[in-house]
């Protein structure tokens, strides 16, 4: 089957009529798995961002002598898992668009 040619479904709601392109049958596994294992990378983005943003508050929870350590300490994990989350991202997609060389 040509990419272009994806088979494709008539759907009928009232008066319009919608085609509906049957996407699953076009990409290939490695694209399926690369857009199921999105959300988990995003998870970690958004856990991330959490983090950064609370951690003043945590910090001034803690006893006065590790406010500061604790304060750097949760901006620093949660940059480091946005970072990660990213790069991850990018390796996947790297992978998928790089065809292997068999040498």
């Amino acid at each position: 089957m040509v990419r272009d040619e994806a088979p494709s479904i008539l759907y009928q709601h009232k008066d319009k009529q919608y085609i509906i392109r049957d996407i699953s049958k076009v990409m290939n596994a490695e694209e399926r798995d690369l857009i199921r294992a999105l959300p988990n990378r995003l998870l970690g983005i958004i856990f991330g961002i959490i983090m950064i943003v609370n951690a003043g508050p945590f910090g001034k929870a803690a006893p006065e002598e590790i406010q500061d350590i604790v304060t750097t300490n949760l901006n620093l994990l949660g940059y480091l898992i946005i970072v990660m989350s990213f790069l991850r991202i990018a390796i996947d997609y790297w992978l998928k668009l790089t065809p292997e060389s068999k040498d």
